[in-house]
């Protein structure tokens, strides 16, 4: 059962999203001899880029040449670079580091090592081993549990325990320009087909430890003194409670650190850590889509009617339906017979609540959606379990017993068994991957081997499993530095609902891409407690732009995240989110090919901006992707139903997704928003590819390869300048997309002159795959332009309103040409549209907030419909008028329209100031006046 293994999968693949996807041969921890230079007996250092420098030393003179849990890939091309010795020093020079070591000084220290860092910002700095990492932009830790609001990520201020237990990260970019990962005790892995930790060997002088030292290295004795010195450890038979078979120490005087000197080239930096510790894979492209789940004792029939009555019948998107622990049986007041026995462990399905586990998920899968269970392995296998007598057997225990099997998934031979003889069968049932849910701690499986770390690669590496062509995937919390290579799913524990809790996760999620931590999954709404309306619709929206969108909470004390019930005005607005999140999965699994060069798809702001102070202080703000600019709303709104907030945007040009209005960077606009809009900046130029809505399905649509895809331009760039934006085709499950060149990727061109905009859809480069579409149809919506007078499809003009084949229309509303390519074209081939006009695009007319007015001013006019007969729409005429001048909006009328808008909408505001009194005309009043 160990040939095969998905390691090599796991940490095999490492491409650059930007360059030449494919085949990459097995990773090697071996470095070149070329790269290594060494001083003495001691001391070697390996130049593994010019900007990272390994450094180690060994008082036996032994160096560590095996892959361990965070590096696995030390065999690179050689850089550039010299080295010279004098009577005193080895002086290392790459052009970008100045390594200088005084030979024969034995370990590091500051007195004998320093390493120059050129061209950090403007200058260098000068490192030596003494130096605090203070200005560290930080990394992750485990969870989120029971934390209300912020908490601690700088590791060096917290205790050694406090460091063990949330397996705090630091980060691998700082300002400092440096970062210092000591690996020194970190556990080394074999070269088995499925690598599993090595162990010391046991020496008298290793196994003498103090009885709180020791490390259960086989529970339960099985195989006694023979199997426990066959692990490397130590046997030494005491009193019950005290383990007989423990793990040795590790008494090696050693020090094995990897210095990062890139400066404030942050992505540089995260490049490199992918080169030696192995690129996260490509997950499925399903999970990019809604996901439910509910902490509730739900049945077949429970779940039908939610997918049926509530999804669809509300038209919210869903991909992933997510089964928590009650799917398992759960024995809380029957006696079990079981010498021990806890109920959050099952391995068993719960059949009074699914008789058919396999129909049921065979439904699912019928009508698109995919399946995870939620599990919490770590009491092992208990008497109850359908499996159970097969496993006992295996692991030497008398079924008759009903002696529990421990959970050893630190034993390879116990793991494979579990996974075959317990795991399997559910598996089979069509489950499409596992959230491991119980809490790991500070346990340690072995020495330097944290169990979350541990349990996350038996989990996605089991050869029995996962296959060389299926992309691995696991929701579990955090592990540490290399957890990234496991296709993990960060799940960031039961936090709690509160607006404080809120506000921490963007930036938490944004700061976990500094050590790979790219993809996390936040409770939406928060476990416990039932958010307000305006708290669960903001924590909507910030998931909507955030790695997954994955509702969930303790439904055992009642509360619920169905946005359906909610009231109708905010479910209108929750539901616009999953419908936004759901079209932009194409935008969102082409940026997820980031992560391949170790770029995640949540971008702090410095990674592109580094040298701007905002971008470290305004730490709401992130990039989604790499043009699009998101800053959620992270607090409440006020008696108005607005929120105020300050937004930084940098150099450039940026267009706000709700209403239209262009920007020029850098500057800090003080902006108010509606509880309908979400601060979006997208930046001019740009091309975001969507699914079109109306004919996705609503259930499973993530997965889909499109045949028609909707492309958003948004033109407001440079005068004649041409643009570029690329998405990314594969079959979205299988690892031949990074693997084996089964890609695609499109290209297109965006050129804005003053009265004519032209796109070309290049043909895409790659190998494609069997489902790559040969013929796509597009709807292109040219953003905040006017009607154009001629469209040319190719070289042919395509007609106004024709509904049947090709054409165009204009929305007046949001001042949007579209543009209908319902005639299939060949994705092989160019496909061009020129689209040309009679006023400038350039307008002032076209740059304000058009679109934002007109929805306030449907709002102001549905606010005084309630109000009758305090108010009569004879009391605002005008505002009647300006509200629909969009959707009246014709072809010929429209310059015309937008001309007199200004003097409608001044009319308007003079109407609603002339009202009596009342709390609609305040609140009107704010919108109209808001910035």
């Amino acid at each position: 059962m160990h040939g095969g293994g998905l390691l090599w999968v796991a940490v095999t693949a490492i491409c650059c999203a930007h360059a030449v996807l494919g085949l990459v041969p097995t990773y090697d921890p071996v470095a070149n001899n070329a790269s290594v230079i060494p001083s003495g007996d001691n001391v070697r250092f390996t130049v593994l880029t010019s900007q990272l420098i390994r450094c180690e030393y060994s008082a036996t003179g032994s160096f560590v040449d095996t892959a361990t849990l965070a590096f696995v890939n030390r065999k690179l091309t050689t850089p550039t670079y010299s080295a010279t010795t004098d009577a005193t020093y080895l002086t290392i020079d790459t052009g970008d580091l100045v390594l200088k070591y005084t030979k024969g000084t034995g370990s590091f220290t500051s007195s004998n090592l320093q390493i120059t860092v050129r061209n950090v910002g403007v200058s260098s700095v000068t490192w030596n081993p003494s130096l605090e990492p203070t200005n560290n932009l930080l990394g992750t830790v485990r969870t989120l549990d029971g934390v209300d609001g912020a908490t601690n990520l700088y590791c060096p201020s917290m205790t050694s325990s406090e460091q063990s237990d949330s397996h705090c990260t630091l980060g691998l970019v700082s300002r400092d320009g440096w970062v210092l990962v000591d690996d020194t005790s970190n556990a080394q892995l074999d070269t088995q087909s499925w690598p599993w930790f090595t162990t010391v060997p046991a020496t008298a002088d290793t196994c003498n430890l103090d009885v709180g030292d020791k490390i259960d290295c086989n529970p339960d004795n099985w195989g006694e003194q023979e199997q426990c010195e066959a692990m490397g450890c130590c046997y030494a038979p005491l009193a019950s409670g005290i383990p007989w078979c423990y793990f040795p120490r590790d008494k090696t005087t050693s020090q094995d650190w990897y210095f990062f000197g890139h400066g404030h080239n942050y992505i540089k930096a995260l490049a490199d850590f992918s080169l030696v510790a192995g690129s996260h894979p490509l997950l499925p492209r399903y999970i990019y889509g809604p996901q439910y789940s509910r902490w509730y004792a739900y049945n077949e029939e429970d779940e039908r009617l939610l997918l049926e009555q509530g999804f669809v019948e509300h038209k919210i998107p869903l991909d992933v339906l997510v089964l928590d622990m009650d799917w398992h049986t759960l024995w809380n007041h029957m006696t079990t017979g079981c010498v021990t026995y806890n109920s959050w462990t099952g391995f068993t399905w719960n059949t009074n609540l699914f008789p058919d586990p396999t129909r049921f998920i065979s439904w699912l899968h019928s009508n698109g959606l995919h399946v995870t269970l939620n599990n919490h392995p770590d009491e092992g296998v208990q008497c109850i379990e359908a499996t159970y007598s097969e496993m006992a057997n295996f692991w030497g225990i008398d079924p008759a017993t009903k002696a529990t099997v421990p959970y050893v998934i630190q034993n390879q031979d116990w793991s494979a068994a579990f996974f075959d003889i317990v795991m399997e069968p559910i598996q089979n049932n069509g489950v499409d991957y596992w959230w491991v849910d119980y809490q790991q701690g500070e346990d340690l499986k072995a020495p330097s081997v944290n169990p979350t770390w541990w349990v996350n690669y038996v989990f996605t590496s089991n050869p029995s499993w996962w296959s060389d062509t299926t992309r691995p995937m696991l929701m579990a919390r955090w592990g540490g530095l290399g957890n990234h290579r496991f296709g993990q799913i960060g799940f960031s524990g039961d936090t709690t609902t509160s607006w404080d809790s809120l506000a921490f996760q963007p930036y938490f999620t944004a700061t976990a891409s500094n050590v790979g931590g790219f993809v996390w999954s936040h409770d939406t709404g928060g476990f416990e407690g039932q958010p307000d309306e305006d708290l669960f619709t903001r924590w909507i929206q910030w998931s909507a732009f955030s790695p997954t969108l994955r509702v969930h909470c303790n439904g055992k004390d009642g509360f619920y995240r169905d946005i359906w019930l909610y009231p109708y005005d905010s479910f209108k607005v929750m539901r616009e989110a999953f419908q936004l999140r759901a079209a932009l999965v194409p935008y969102i699994s082409s940026a997820a090919y980031d992560l391949l060069s170790g770029v995640g798809l949540l971008r702090p702001m410095y990674y592109y901006w580094p040298e701007n102070n905002e971008a470290y202080t305004y730490t709401n703000e992130y990039m989604f992707g790499s043009s699009m600019l998101v800053s959620p709303v992270i607090k409440a709104m006020d008696s108005n139903g607005l929120v105020s907030m300050d937004i930084w945007l940098p150099s450039g040009t940026w267009v706000e997704w709700y209403s239209g209005r262009i920007y020029s960077g850098p500057t800090t606009i003080a902006r108010q928003f509606l509880q309908n809009e979400i601060p979006i900046y997208v930046k001019a130029g740009a091309v975001i590819p969507m699914l079109d809505f109306e004919s996705m399905p609503l259930l499973g649509s993530a997965q889909t390869v499109p045949e028609t895809l909707v492309l958003n331009v948004f033109p407001g760039g440079s005068v004649g300048t041409t643009y570029s934006s690329s998405y990314y085709d594969d079959d979205g499950i299988s690892t031949d997309a990074y693997m084996h060149d089964s890609w695609a990727k499109t290209t297109i061109d965006v050129r804005t002159d003053s009265t004519s905009i032209a796109l070309a859809i290049n043909p895409y480069t790659g190998n494609a795959f069997t489902a790559m579409p040969k013929y796509r149809s597009y709807t292109v919506k040219f953003r905040g332009v006017w009607p154009p007078t001629t469209v040319l499809l190719n070289t042919a003009s395509i007609p106004y309103n024709n509904i049947d084949g090709n054409g165009w229309t204009y929305q007046g509303s949001t001042l949007t040409a579209v543009v209908y390519i319902r005639v299939p074209v060949s994705t092989t081939t160019k496909t061009t549209l020129k689209l040309t006009f009679t006023q400038s695009l350039q307008s002032t007319l076209l740059q304000g907030e058009f679109t934002r007015q007109l929805n306030v001013l449907q709002q102001c006019k549905d606010a005084f419909d309630a109000m009758w007969p305090a108010y009569y729409p004879d009391d605002y005429p005008t505002l009647l008028v300006a509200g629909q001048i969009g959707l009246n909006m014709t072809v010929a009328s429209a310059y015309s329209d937008m001309s007199r808008f200004s003097s409608l909408l001044s009319t308007a505001k003079s109407e609603v100031t002339a009202l009596s009194d009342s709390t609609s005309k305040t609140i009107c009043n704010a919108k109209l006046s808001m910035s």
